[in-house]
């Protein structure tokens, strides 16, 4: 999935120009300076089909039926339409001309025309068809050989075009904008091939930001499981009590060796904030930090809601100092959303509707408290015992009365540090997120001008390929080391870093993913081998670059990622696609005995199939046996012939499926 472009030098094409200032091949037209080869065209010089949807759908809404496009299912974000909160209808005389005029066809291209007026929504097969738009909702179908609709639709979302649809739209009791005024919207239009190639480019952007907004969203499932697991003692991470002895507890059933306190009895004086202008201060340009209940959101300490008190105020409102480290509960309006103060943070104060928790107690690890009173259930409780119906909130007696389980300190900051850990792989995807989008920002600008021009795109994207082909053969120390950079951020950290027997594993399985062989692995007695990541240079050039590094705690030794993972992470995400991380995932909670498994019988598999040769599990047992250092795994359950025939299987998924999907 690559974008190939011929970019300019900074100072070749600026941005603004005279009309006597325009670049060779360039033109001044009323919409700025587009290549002399464009055209400045109104939707309507292309004659397409146009036409809105009817009034009146509501009444056939069903939980069943067709599905039905409305303005909630477009997005600003992309042309893709959101399917989440999709409608459907069941129509009582589908073969109604009405019905039959408003039908959606892959590559319609949608505009809202009433009230939030100009997001624009692209139709393709993903759209379950039959498929229907209101009223709310113009359609617009173009002659595929004039022009190309996803070009169309990537356009109409750019800056210029937004501006237009402000700028005409109908104003009345509500605004809107009519069919009419849509077919005199103006852009520029390439040649036809350049609008394929500048659309399959965006769409490839696109496609990124799908994987990642798909990846955040499994990793945070992920998260909330793992706190279910953890935070209540259902799973025991290792080096803790493995007893199966439980008991019950007023906030459910919790491990024999935990025990349950109050906030109160761990906490400094759990208090809550003040408005500054109850004492008569006012709101200061600069000044001392102050939250508000908006601050504390969903994901994390939002700042854009906050606003500043001189520091007179704050000394006089010090009770509601905040500092690094202290747990922010919101008590009024959207009740027990809750934030951590991490160690950058300093100087601030808080208004009346959030609570201070500041753990004072030694044996309480404040980002265990802190992640135990994230939980879904724990919101739900607070929300259980709220006073007021137009503004919901909860008292800090009950705050201070809330209960937590406490198992052994060590427990505790192990639990937290998986769960640090997870926040920051997802921090750093959400910074890609962010990333990602401002790239296809900066894209739209540059394409749709024709700032920049691309190269044709069938031979580029032979020709990216091909290059990609030599880098990889020409540098296969450098992509290992990058391999197990990236192994090792996502399956290290401090606490449990990545040791060199599982990642070698993960490479395995991961070159037969992703390249369908993997060379250079021996038949070793730990299971397939490679001893060049080790003595042939990647794991030094990984360290030597800052991708990774060596840790030792007391009890673990193996490798973490380096201060520089964001740059191995990018040639991983170039060479492989964002989803090769996605697809790793899949490992991450099983044993190294499994990994040993599921390698060695693929290698098995592959050998016998060198060999054209039936593969059965006495096959596979017999190439085992046949190996000095493989012949010992025999006698170990996890090498039983159900276990391996589960292998088998597993691997003809993982791989055999993936041969035939790309075939």
């Amino acid at each position: 999935m690559g974008i190939s472009m011929i970019l300019p030098e900074p100072t070749a094409l600026p941005y603004t120009y005279s009309i006597t200032d325009v670049p060779l091949g360039y033109k001044h037209t009323e919409v700025g300076v587009i290549p002399e080869d464009w055209h400045i065209v109104e939707i309507g010089d292309l004659k397409p089909f146009v036409t809105s949807g009817s009034r009146g759908w509501a009444r056939f809404y069903s939980d069943t039926g067709v599905s039905f496009i409305r303005i909630t299912n477009l997005s600003r974000q992309a042309i893709d339409l959101d399917l989440s909160d999709m409608k459907f209808v069941v129509l009582p005389l589908e073969s109604s001309a009405e019905a039959l005029r408003t039908e959606l066809r892959d590559g319609d291209l949608l505009i809202s025309i009433t009230a939030d007026i100009g997001i624009i929504g692209f139709v393709d097969s993903r759209i379950p068809k039959p498929a229907y738009i209101n009223q709310h909702i113009a359609l617009i179908r173009f002659d595929q050989s004039l022009v190309s609709s996803r070009f169309a639709a990537y356009s109409l979302t750019s800056e210029r075009p937004q501006r237009l649809f402000r700028a005409s739209m109908d104003i009345g009791a509500k605004a809107g904008m009519s069919l009419l005024t849509v077919r005199k919207i103006r852009f520029a239009l390439p040649p036809l091939p350049e609008q394929r190639a500048i659309a399959d480019a965006l769409t490839d952007v696109d496609g990124l930001i799908r994987a990642l907004e798909k990846l955040i969203a499994k990793k945070r499932t992920i998260k909330q499981a793992m706190m279910k697991q953890l935070l209540t003692g259902k799973s025991r991470l290792p080096g803790f009590s493995k007893q199966q002895s439980y008991k019950q507890t007023v906030i459910g059933v919790i491990p024999e060796d935990w025990m349950l306190t109050n906030l109160e009895r761990v906490s400094a004086f759990i208090t809550k904030g003040s408005t500054p202008t109850t004492y008569g201060f006012q709101w200061v340009q600069d000044g001392v930090l102050f939250l508000r209940s908006e601050c504390v959101s969903e994901n994390g300490l939002d700042l854009s809601h906050s606003m500043f008190i001189s520091q007179k105020a704050h000394a006089l409102l010090n009770r509601s100092e905040l500092r690094s480290g202290d747990i922010l509960i919101t008590i009024t309006g959207n009740v027990g959303r809750v934030v951590y103060l991490n160690n950058e943070f300093s100087f601030a104060n808080m208004n009346q509707h959030i609570a201070r928790v500041r753990i004072i107690d030694e044996s309480v690890s404040t980002k265990f408290v802190y992640y135990f009173l994230t939980q879904n259930s724990v919101r739900k409780a607070f929300n259980a015992i709220t006073t007021g119906q137009a503004y919901p909130q909860i008292s800090l007696k009950q705050v201070r009365e809330a209960v937590i389980p406490l198992p052994p300190l060590a427990e505790q900051r192990a639990i937290a540090a998986v769960l640090s850990d997870m926040d920051a792989e997802l921090a750093a995807l959400e910074q890609r997120l962010y990333k990602t989008r401002q790239l296809k920002q900066s894209m739209m600008q540059q394409l749709l001008t024709g700032r920049v021009r691309l190269l044709n795109q069938e031979a580029s994207t032979g020709q990216a390929r091909l290059e990609l082909a030599k880098t990889k053969a020409h540098n296969w120390q450098i992509n290992e080391a990058v391999v197990i950079a990236v192994l090792a951020n996502q399956f290290g950290s401090e606490q449990y870093p990545l040791g060199r027997k599982r990642y070698t594993k993960l490479s395995y399985l991961f070159h037969r993913h992703a390249e369908h062989k993997a060379e250079g692995y021996l038949k070793k007695a730990a299971g397939p081998y490679n001893p060049r990541t080790r003595y042939g240079g990647p794991e030094k050039i990984a360290i030597q670059n800052r991708y990774l590094q060596e840790h030792t705690n007391a009890q673990l030794k193996g490798f973490v990622a380096g201060d520089n993972i964001a740059q191995a992470e990018d040639y991983f995400d170039n060479w492989y696609g964002v989803e090769a991380r996605q697809w790793l995932e899949q490992f991450r909670y099983k044993p190294n005995d499994e990994l040993e498994l599921l390698a060695t019988v693929d290698m098995a598999v592959e050998e016998l199939r060198d060999q054209g040769a039936e593969v059965t599990v006495t096959a596979i047992k017999g190439v085992i046996k046949a190996n000095k250092e493989w012949e010992a795994k025999l006698s170990r359950d996890v090498f039983s012939d159900d276990h391996i025939a589960e292998a088998l299987e597993t691997c003809r998924v993982l791989f055999d499926a993936r041969k035939e999907e790309l075939r």
